[in-house]
C-alpha cells in the first residue's frame, strides 16, 4: 500500500468538504478503494456521548446507515483509544466473548479511533465477509493514520459550522437592531402626528 499517496488523496478530497455526512461518506469511499472490505462504517460521538453512524458501506447492500455493528470491538477501541486488528475475531480472546461478533460472523477486522487534537471523536471499522481475507499490520497503520486525518477534518468542519452559526446570529442581531430603529422612528412619527391631530381638534372645540 502506498500510504503517503492514500493519505494525500484523503487529505486533498475531504479537506474541501464542509458537511460531516459527506465527509464521512467520502472517507469510506476512499477506504473501500484502498482496503478490501465488504462492510465499513464511520461513527462519531453525539452531544449525549452516544456513538451515532455518520456513514456506512456494505458491498452487498450498498450505502446507508443500517449496517449491523458489533459494539464489542468498538468498545475496546474507544476504551483504549488505539486501533485493533483481529485475524479472527470469533477466536480472538479480546472479542470472542462478544455476542455481536458471532452473530455477524466477524472474522478479520480493523477498527481504529478517529482522533481529534485533544480527544477521540469516533471510530472507523472495516471487515470482509469472506474468511480467507486477513488484514495486516500495515493496513492497521494506514487506517490509524486515516483516523487521525479524518479527526482533524471533522474538527475543521465543526469549527466552520460554528463560525457560520455565529455569523448568522450576528446577522440576525443586526437585522433586529435595524428593524427596531425603524419601528422606533415610525412610532415617533405616529406620536407626533397624534399630537397634531389632538391640537387640531382642540382648536375646533
Amino acid at each position: 500500500i502506498d500510504t503517503l499517496r492514500v493519505l494525500y488523496n484523503l487529505t486533498s478530497e475531504i479537506g474541501s468538504i464542509f458537511n460531516l455526512e459527506q465527509l464521512a461518506a467520502r472517507t469510506l469511499d476512499l477506504i473501500f478503494e484502498t482496503v478490501h472490505a465488504d462492510r465499513a462504517f464511520l461513527l462519531t460521538f453525539g452531544e449525549d456521548g452516544e456513538l451515532i453512524t455518520l456513514a456506512a458501506r456494505d458491498r452487498e447492500h450498498g450505502t446507508g446507515k443500517q449496517v449491523p455493528i458489533s459494539r464489542t470491538i468498538i468498545d475496546e477501541v474507544v476504551r483504549k483509544q488505539v486501533g485493533a486488528l483481529s485475524s479472527n475475531a470469533m477466536r480472538d480472546k479480546r472479542f470472542s466473548s462478544g455476542k455481536s461478533v458471532h452473530d455477524y460472523g466477524i472474522r478479520s477486522a480493523i477498527c481504529v479511533p478517529i482522533k481529534g487534537r485533544e480527544k477521540i471523536l469516533g471510530v472507523i471499522h472495516v471487515d470482509p465477509s469472506v474468511s480467507d481475507t486477513t488484514y495486516s499490520t500495515e493496513q492497521l497503520r494506514l487506517l490509524t493514520a486515516v483516523g487521525v486525518q479524518t479527526g482533524l477534518a471533522i474538527e475543521n468542519v465543526r469549527l466552520y459550522e460554528s463560525q457560520v452559526k455565529s455569523e448568522r446570529l450576528a446577522a440576525v442581531g443586526e437585522t433586529v437592531a435595524t428593524l427596531s430603529h425603524h419601528i422606533k422612528n415610525i412610532l415617533q412619527g405616529l406620536g407626533g402626528g397624534t399630537d397634531v391631530v389632538e391640537r387640531a381638534f382642540a382648536s375646533l372645540s
